[in-house]
């Protein structure tokens, strides 16, 4: 009798075991996603340090061009300052 209840309860536990079983994830598909999600996060990284320094360097080009602007107005604003001083020195001389 003894040995009919170990074989039972052994039967039932395998039972269990096996329901546990058919709700887990294969170790080959998690470790396989699980790759894929490293990938993709390290390709982000790389993008987003990719985009990092393209904002960067258009940062830059629009500092330089802001102030290539001011130099050419204060060029402009002196010579037209200057313009007329010179015409009445030509043209009184």
């Amino acid at each position: 009798m003894a040995k009919q209840e170990r074989l039972e309860a052994a039967t039932y536990r395998v039972g269990q075991l096996e329901s546990q079983v058919k709700n887990m994830v294969p170790m080959l598909d998690y470790n396989k996603k699980q790759r894929e999600l490293e990938e993709a996060q390290k390709s982000m990284e790389i993008r987003e340090v990719e985009n990092h320094k393209k904002l960067a360097k258009v940062e830059n080009q629009l500092k330089s061009e802001r102030v290539a602007k001011w130099i050419y107005l204060s060029l402009v604003s002196v010579l037209l300052v200057v313009q007329p001083i010179l015409f009445f020195l030509w043209a009184f001389a």
